[in-house]
């Protein structure tokens, strides 16, 4: 009898209400919890305050939660009972879609990091089973919407400025970052410019290697 009571405080300390921190479309932490989406309105060294997004219709839904990163659930509280009314219906289907943008930028990132070419079908076919129900299907963006978005995000990746085509061997400039290969499994990165004889050199060389 000691055991059953034990397994029933256990379930009943166990915390249902938890929610989970997305990324909005600018890349800021968003809250979902049952359906509803909250943004942030304030934070202190104890405690995240969030407040519901359809601020048009003038939903004064509130909540707190104990950090924002992406990515990770937290235990959702409020304050009172009537924080947790919404003037409007939830929007379960829109997670999922807020999730696979979310993985499919982070996929794009990291593939950019190890593999400058990769195609965009390769990784939205990393974030393929990310929506499973019919109703977010239903709504899901295009293939060619989707692949649009993995160019934006492999363009902004991008260094913003690339040296001029030099006319010359004394005009060649090399950035750093493009003297040192791709990152590995590891992150890591090698040089793999050895030597550069100088732009004073009219028969300038250079030695470039990249051992395996």
């Amino acid at each position: 009898m000691c055991d059953v009571d034990n397994l029933a405080n256990q379930l009943n300390s166990i915390d249902l209400n938890v929610g989970l921190i997305t990324a909005s479309q600018r890349d800021q932490p968003q809250l979902c919890y049952n359906g509803y989406f909250f943004r942030m309105s304030y934070q202190s060294d104890t405690k995240v305050n969030w407040r519901c997004i359809e601020t048009q219709q003038k939903c004064k839904a509130k909540c707190n939660t104990s950090g924002n990163v992406i990515g990770q659930e937290y235990s959702v509280k409020f304050n009172n009972p009537e924080d947790e009314m919404h003037c409007h219906a939830p929007k379960i289907s829109r997670l999922e879609l807020k999730e696979k943008r979310r993985k499919l930028k982070e996929a794009t990132l990291v593939c950019s990091k190890v593999i400058s070419n990769v195609p965009p079908r390769q990784i939205l076919a990393s974030v393929v089973n990310e929506v499973k129900s019919p109703d977010a299907i239903a709504i899901m963006p295009s293939y060619n919407a989707d692949r649009l978005v993995v160019n934006r995000y492999k363009k902004r990746n991008r260094p913003e400025l690339l040296p001029l085509t030099p006319k010359t061997l004394k005009e060649i400039k090399v950035p750093d970052f493009l003297t040192r290969t791709l990152e590995d499994a590891s992150g890591d990165t090698k040089n793999f410019l050895l030597h550069d004889s100088g732009a004073d050199d009219i028969d300038r060389f250079f030695h470039i290697l990249n051992l395996k």
